[in-house]
């Protein structure tokens, strides 16, 4: 629903073979939830899908989640406004997504905010679940 934002995500999503019985899991599960009534699911889901994709596209162990992309976008586009608004995305999900997982204090999130910055790295996550299909 919410965080299957593009029928285009989905679609190349589910023609990859990545090979991961978990992420299918993750993808599935979050495509079927509402981010407004689940919103720190959501937002810890979306963190975890991140990372699964960017261990499966390569990630060594010990880099960190934005560093990874940060080094993927830098090689993929060149239009800096564009690279600036992808890297802030991947931080702010990776943030967030840490401080709920991690932090013992509920929070108040505005979900809107996550479907926001998930459409915005969806050119990103088409690239990424490319090359990780690639590996595989």
């Amino acid at each position: 629903r919410d965080f299957c934002l593009s029928r285009g995500l989905g679609d190349v999503y589910k023609r990859q073979t990545l090979g991961s019985v978990k992420l299918d899991q993750l993808y599935n599960s979050m495509c079927s939830i509402s981010l407004k009534q689940h919103a720190s699911l959501m937002f810890v889901g979306a963190w975890t899908f991140l990372e699964a994709i960017a261990t499966l596209a390569g990630k060594e162990a010990g880099k960190s989640l934005d560093g990874f992309y940060n080094s993927k976008i830098n090689e993929w586009y060149n239009d800096r406004g564009f690279k600036a608004e992808l890297k802030s995305s991947i931080k702010y999900i990776a943030d967030e997504g840490n401080v709920i997982k991690h932090g013992g204090q509920a929070h108040s999130f505005d979900a809107r905010h996550l479907a926001m910055h998930i459409q915005i790295i969806e050119p990103l996550l088409l690239k990424m679940i490319d090359l990780a299909a690639n590996k595989n």
